[in-house]
């Protein structure tokens, strides 16, 4: 992710708008693979499902990228903080061990909220 953001910085404007277009591509992707279960069900589809699940994967994709920027931020502040001192590694390690685990807690909880739902 740091080269990706290097690249953007310091790359031309035909670079950056490729980075661009990679990522809003990903983010279609996604995006479609969410909606696609809901279109190619047997059922009538109601358009109140297709606004309510867009809307969920467009929250999850606010909460993640929030989440990513506390995280980015979080480690940053940490590895400045903590120079020079001998439980560095481990102060570290803590936090990220915390955001790993946040992070299968979510997806867990996403999982179960997801099977809930009745298609």
């Amino acid at each position: 992710m740091k080269s990706i953001l290097d690249d953007f910085r310091a790359g031309t404007a035909r670079e950056r708008l490729a980075i661009v277009s990679d990522l809003f591509s990903i983010v279609g992707v996604s995006l479609i693979a969410v909606i696609a279960p809901i279109l190619s069900s047997r059922g009538p589809t109601d358009i109140n499902d297709l606004a309510g699940i867009s809307i969920l994967a467009l929250l999850s994709l606010t909460g993640f990228s929030l989440a990513l920027a506390g995280v980015i931020v979080g480690h940053g502040w940490l590895r400045h903080s903590v120079i020079g001192n001998p439980v560095a590694f481990l102060v570290l390690s803590g936090y990220w061990s915390a955001v790993l685990a946040g992070f299968v807690y979510a997806t867990t909880a996403l999982y179960y909220f997801l099977i809930s739902i009745r298609w």
